[in-house]
């Protein structure tokens, strides 16, 4: 049994290589996403599922939960609208509504991120994470992983990167080393990425693409038209049926409309410097 299992691994390994020398293969390896955001309520954990989608040249990281709860949505609104009986499609839940795609070859990653129901683009350089590769080694889901230590965003990480799958690719920003990134945490284990399963999927590339229809922005612009819509929701339905061109004239407003909410920020964010 122990033999057939092992033969199973190396012949699963073996496609996996195989697959990823041409561009049209695509892998996914699905994690368990977990974050305290509150030092203060270290019992309160935040979690939830995450894929990365790769071929041999760029890489997407998105909500894993958001993705099938969009999809699931889709068809009901498609349902409704065949039949002609419009009803309460659930409440959504808060999901994380980053995309992080990258090209392996560049310093740019593309931060990708939807609100009211529109994509903003925010590009970001990020030079290389400087690792420190260790001789650990530890099996995770069959593949040999080895151990590697980071300090990247204010935080000191240890990762698991499976070479036999040779991918510089990760969680999250975690990128960079000789093989996929199966298991990433934190040194006070407050953000852990956890691998749960590696498949190819059937998919062409368009999967990894940046939607064409973007707005282009920094992440300062992009906080400040969260915190103006976030205050003023009339303001945000007319964005959503069209009757706002989406701009946000802060700067040249002479008067700001009183905040009407005040949004909670994490008092322990992922990122705690820029580094």
């Amino acid at each position: 049994m122990k033999f057939f299992f092992i033969l199973t691994m190396l012949f699963a390994n073996s496609v996996a290589n195989s697959q990823l020398r041409s561009n049209n293969a695509i892998l996914s390896v699905k994690y368990n996403f977990s974050y305290i955001t509150d030092t203060l309520f270290r019992n309160k954990v935040y979690s939830e599922k995450m894929i990365l989608f790769f071929n041999n040249s760029q890489s997407k990281f998105l909500s894993y939960d958001k993705m099938i709860e969009d999809s699931t949505e889709l068809v009901k609104m498609d349902s409704m609208m065949q039949t002609g009986k419009i009803g309460y499609t659930g409440q959504k839940k808060n999901r994380i509504p980053t995309i992080i795609h990258k090209f392996f070859n560049s310093d740019t990653l593309n931060i990708l991120q939807e609100y009211l129901t529109k994509f903003f683009l925010v590009k970001n350089i990020q030079p290389p994470v400087k690792w420190e590769i260790q001789s650990d080694k530890k099996n995770i889901l069959g593949y040999i992983c080895q151990k590697a230590q980071c300090f990247l965003k204010g935080r000191n990480y240890e990762v698991w990167f499976a070479n036999q799958i040779p991918i510089a690719a990760g969680p999250w920003k975690l990128s960079g080393l000789p093989g996929i990134i199966l298991e990433a945490k934190d040194a006070k284990a407050e953000v852990v990425f956890l691998c749960t399963e590696i498949a190819q999927i059937n998919y062409s590339n368009d999967l990894l693409k940046i939607p064409s229809q973007v707005n282009i922005t920094t992440r300062k612009e992009l906080d400040e038209i969260i915190e103006y819509y976030t205050n003023n929701p009339i303001e945000a339905l007319k964005a959503v049926i069209g009757d706002n061109d989406f701009s946000v004239k802060i700067a040249s407003s002479s008067s700001k409309i009183p905040s009407k909410r005040v949004v909670k920020k994490p008092n322990n964010p992922i990122e705690l410097s820029e580094n």
